[in-house]
């Protein structure tokens, strides 16, 4: 446990990610990731792990980001925590629904 607190609050070594660049078995490295695990992804542990630098199967990259814009709006119902994510995916749709509820529920 104290090694996995550890990389997370320094990240892994360059090594470490061009090693991952350079392998092929991206979906297990994803599933070893401990936030993913436990189906909480968020981008500070994704981005320790240097997903965004090794993981190159861009469904999968888009499932990860979804599942962390996902995560981080259900956290504190705020759609512009998750705002960049969204956007950056280009779903704008879905954003604008996640606004309208959020002031809809502020309303009420």
């Amino acid at each position: 446990m104290f090694l996995e607190n550890l990389t997370f609050l320094s990240g892994i070594s360059s090594a470490y990610v061009i090693w991952a660049f350079h392998s092929d078995t991206e979906a297990e490295l994803l599933s070893s990731i401990p936030c993913v695990q436990r189906q909480q992804e968020n981008w500070d542990e994704m981005r320790s792990y240097g997903v965004a630098w090794w993981l190159r199967n861009v469904a999968s990259l888009r499932t990860c980001i979804e599942r962390v814009a996902k995560n981080i709006f259900q956290k504190d119902q705020n759609p512009l925590d998750a705002a960049l994510f969204y956007l950056a995916m280009g779903k704008k749709n879905v954003l604008t629904q996640l606004f309208k509820v959020f002031i809809i529920f502020i309303k009420f």
